[in-house]
């Protein structure tokens, strides 16, 4: 599998999840990981 169709099929499984879920739900779950990540990132900078 190329890298291209990966990054297609993530982007319908994300798709797929949002609609399952619901685009609120899925806006505050997305919320949670970016706040996550960036807890993550000063982390790692701080080292």
């Amino acid at each position: 599998m190329s890298p291209n169709n990966t990054s297609g099929l993530i982007d319908v499984g994300i798709s797929a999840i949002k609609e399952q879920v619901g685009e609120r739900l899925f806006d505050r779950f997305v919320e949670h990981e970016l706040k996550e990540l960036d807890t993550f990132k000063e982390f790692v900078l701080s080292r």
